[in-house]
């Protein structure tokens, strides 16, 4: 449901996902920032790394 919707961001391998490892500050924040996006209440940024 995620990257339909555009809320999965991955940096620095963008072919790998780690989902069973720690999220750090700087994924929380995008995250945020993304489900933010999906509500119409922020911007859309143009990024290779959102899937």
């Amino acid at each position: 449901m995620n990257t339909m919707n555009a809320c999965q961001v991955n940096y620095a391998a963008r072919d790998r996902l780690s989902p069973l490892r720690d999220i750090t500050r700087p994924e929380i924040s995008a995250l945020i920032y993304q489900t933010l996006v999906a509500i119409n209440r922020a911007n859309a940024i143009d990024s290779p790394y959102i899937v």
